[in-house]
C-alpha cells in the first residue's frame, strides 16, 4: 500500500513539474514585489472575512510559486498533498512517542 501511494505521489510530482512556465490566471489581485509587501497587505487590510483570508492565501501561493518558478497547481499539490500529510504523520508519531514516555513514567512512579 505504501509503495502504491509513493508511486502516485511521485507520478503526480513528475507530471506537474513538467509545466515549467508559470501561468498567472488565478486569484492574484496584486503584483507583489516582495514577501514583506505581501504580508503587509494582510495586516493592513483589516481582514475580517474568510473570503478575504482565502484570497490572501491564494496570493501567497501564487507569489511563492512565481518566486520558485513553478505553477500554482504544483505548489498547491506540494503543500496540501505532500507537505501537510507528512507533517500530520510526523506530529502523530511524536505524540505517540510522548504518550508512551508518559505511560512509562506513570508506571515507574506508582510502583
Amino acid at each position: 500500500m505504501k509503495k502504491i501511494i509513493l508511486l502516485v505521489v511521485v507520478g503526480l510530482l513528475l507530471n506537474l513539474s513538467s509545466y515549467s512556465k508559470p501561468k498567472y490566471t488565478f486569484f492574484l489581485r496584486n503584483d507583489y514585489k516582495s514577501s514583506k509587501q505581501l504580508f503587509v497587505t494582510l495586516s493592513g487590510s483589516g481582514t475580517n472575512s474568510v473570503r478575504e483570508l482565502f484570497f490572501w492565501c491564494c496570493d501567497c501561493i501564487m507569489y511563492y510559486s512565481r518566486v520558485c518558478g513553478v505553477t500554482y497547481a504544483f505548489m498547491n499539490i506540494l503543500l496540501f498533498v505532500v507537505l501537510q500529510p507528512l507533517l500530520i504523520g510526523l506530529f502523530f508519531i511524536l505524540w505517540l512517542i510522548e504518550r508512551n514516555k508518559r505511560k512509562k513514567l506513570i508506571k515507574l512512579h506508582y510502583r
